[in-house]
């Protein structure tokens, strides 16, 4: 450092500089990404060894010297030949690996690569000297961060790049392959999590310098964290939307099994089914107007389906100590069944009591005395289809006098 001026230097008054480069490593890096996609069927103990075998030649190919062995026995390249390459680097290739063995081969030209082409090298590490030990310039305040506030901040980043993970695996599984609602819903979550942390980068963007420089207070970091603790995207309220989105997907994962071992098929793309439903609209000539079609025991024609109309309450004629007659007002066609219903009135619990075709009066017997009821009739139509009428009250009596009473609606 002894050629260096001792006196003034250039820009060291304006902020333009706080260190000088004393030395620069050349060379070029190389990153080899491999995938291999796994269904939900495959054992994980046999795809835990194919990745080892795969690990296993690479390493070899990477520690040995450039006429290291190529070749693959038979097992090795069974375990890798479901392997996908991505590479990314500073070499140009004449052609990027796309397989495992094309990786192989270029991991071994690597070296020859570079020595043909050094004007290509890049900077891969600079050496830096801080400019404030040149002179005596009094330097400027930086101020650290705490390390409670730097492990928390990168805390929130590690949740929200996991929910990111874990919501890209989710959407490559069958379950949201096949069901477009369950496929929007983790789409939808996975948007809104990188939204969020591109906000969350930019607001930390703007202020870690004014920290580090004193202009802004510690606090105001705190405030920034107490905020993401009260928002959607706090750490545990992901983990549990990830979990319980995960165990929704396995039951639907069970759901399709026992449906293919049925012979069903789920069709994600039901316009390969379903016709031009505008040819299919005939009117019904025997039914004008809207209806409800009803197939029966699997039959191919429908029927026009009409559920029972709202009964009117029955009418009480007459308490009789423990005895309540009731007329019961006629049905409507739709009606199949006609019952009358009664409890007492804390009761949860209905007693029926069927009312037969053409029976106009129902008695009900053997009654609590001094007691109040509630009576209802219910219709009940095709396929168990019930409508129940309003709610009447009734008060029982003691000794056997008659009494004529009016009911509470």
């Amino acid at each position: 450092m002894n050629h260096l001026p001792s006196g003034n230097i250039p820009g060291g008054d304006n902020d333009i500089a706080t260190h000088v480069v004393t030395a620069i490593l050349y060379g070029a890096d190389a990153c080899f990404v491999f995938d291999r996609e796994v269904s939900s069927d495959e054992d994980k103990n046999t795809i835990e060894g194919e990745v080892q075998v795969a690990y296993q030649k690479l390493q070899a190919v990477v520690s040995v010297d450039a006429n290291a062995d190529l070749n693959m026995n038979d097992n090795q390249k069974t375990a890798v030949k479901k392997f996908t390459c991505t590479f990314y680097g500073d070499f140009q290739l004449p052609s990027n690996p796309t397989s495992f063995e094309d990786a192989l081969k270029v991991f071994a030209d690597l070296p020859k690569l570079l020595e043909e082409n050094q004007e290509l090298a890049v900077p891969l590490r600079v050496w830096l000297y801080p400019l404030d030990k040149l002179h005596s310039s009094p330097s400027k305040l930086q101020k650290d961060i705490s390390m409670d506030l730097i492990i928390a901040i990168e805390s929130v980043f590690e949740s929200l790049n996991t929910t990111e993970m874990k919501c890209s695996d989710l959407l490559k599984d069958s379950p949201a392959l096949k069901f477009a609602k369950f496929h929007a819903k983790i789409l939808k979550m996975n948007e809104n999590c990188c939204t969020y942390k591109l906000r969350l980068m930019k607001k930390l963007g703007s202020l870690l310098p004014n920290i580090r420089g004193d202009v802004t207070k510690e606090t105001a970091l705190n405030d920034l964290l107490h905020k993401h603790d009260d928002s959607p995207f706090r750490a545990n309220d992901l983990t549990e939307w990830v979990k319980d989105t995960e165990r929704e997907s396995e039951i639907i994962k069970i759901v399709l099994r026992q449906l293919e071992e049925y012979g069903a098929e789920v069709v994600v793309n039901l316009e390969l089914i379903l016709m031009d439903l505008k040819v299919g609209n005939l009117e019904m000539e025997d039914n004008p107007g809207s209806c409800i079609l009803l197939y029966e025991n699997g039959c191919d024609e429908a029927i026009c389906f009409s559920p029972p109309s709202k009964p009117d309450c029955p009418i009480t004629k007459e308490v009789k100590g423990q005895n309540v007659v009731l007329k019961v007002p006629p049905s409507c066609p739709a009606t199949v069944e006609l019952r009358l219903l009664y409890k007492l009135k804390q009761d949860s619990v209905w007693t029926s009591k069927p009312v037969l075709k053409d029976q106009d009066t129902v008695t009900l017997t053997d009654l609590r005395e001094e007691t109040e009821y509630e009576i209802k009739l219910a219709a009940v139509g095709k396929l168990n289809y019930t409508v129940d009428s309003e709610v009447i009250r009734v008060n029982t009596e003691v000794g056997s006098s008659m009494k004529k009473i009016s009911a509470d609606k």
